[in-house]
């Protein structure tokens, strides 16, 4: 008798979030269980359900599972912009509360989570391909389909469209007199090793830079990540900045208008 599957939908999120805990759904990343108000003032009660970490340790991000029963446009949507501003506010304060929370995490995941922006993904048991061009510039979605056979055995269906960031491997810079602050390095393989050189193109200017290491103080308005002194620094129009690795130790800039 052969086997036959079909599709066994999910009822409840916390259905999903079980699936996902199980690490048996995805090839790439690991999930936990989360649970915690990612409003660090305390003023609000928002909650991110669960936390990812990318496998090859690029990047980590914090995860809202929904059901597809549920209204795009009048709960996912502005459920996800919320979330991703209290992300992008308190990105420093989520990191010292993910390594609270999960001792047990390796080495190479604590250095992930302390010097690198979380990152937002939407988990949904539908392929919500319509909405995915309206959530590419600030949330990755994952959809998640369980199956179930005639004998009883599970298996998933599940594909990842990644934030535009993640697909183009860039992320931001901070300059700031003579120091940039990078806020995923993992992702564009900025090392941390003290006293590396690297070129830091803006425009045909090309800023030398000497690495510092990882810094372990919060200076205001920075990122907890790569800090480093510039030579040339009076050619440095101060701001925000997209950065993207060109080629080993070449890196382009270009001014962020946010």
């Amino acid at each position: 008798m052969s086997i036959k599957w079909k599709i066994q939908q999910y009822n409840r999120e916390e259905e999903i979030e079980k699936s996902l805990s199980s690490n048996l759904v995805s090839d790439d990343f690991i999930f936990y269980d989360y649970k915690n108000n990612i409003d660090v003032t305390g003023l609000l009660v928002r909650r991110a359900d669960m936390l990812v970490i990318d496998k090859n340790m690029k990047f980590w991000g914090l995860v809202e599972v929904e059901t597809s029963n549920h209204s795009f446009s009048n709960h996912i949507f502005p459920q996800l912009l919320g979330l991703n501003q209290l992300i992008e506010t308190n990105n420093y304060r989520l990191a010292e509360d993910v390594l609270k929370k999960y001792e047990d995490l390796t080495h190479a995941q604590r250095r992930l989570i302390k010097f690198n922006r979380p990152f937002l993904f939407l988990v949904v048991d539908s392929d919500f391909e319509m909405y995915k061009k309206i959530c590419n510039s600030f949330c990755s979605i994952i959809s998640i389909q369980r199956f179930i056979s005639t004998d009883f055995q599970f298996a998933y269906r599940f594909n990842v469209t990644l934030e535009r960031m993640l697909q183009l491997s860039f992320c931001y810079a901070i300059l700031d007199t003579n120091v940039i602050s990078i806020s995923n390095p993992e992702l564009i393989n900025l090392k941390d090793n003290v006293g590396d050189v690297y070129n830091f193109c803006i425009g045909e200017d090309v800023v030398i830079s000497k690495s510092l290491g990882r810094s372990h103080e919060r200076l205001l308005n920075h990122y907890p990540s790569v800090f480093a002194v510039l030579r040339n620094e009076s050619r440095i129009t101060q701001g925000k900045y997209f950065v993207k690795l060109v080629d080993d130790k070449s890196y382009v800039l270009s001014k962020a208008l946010f």
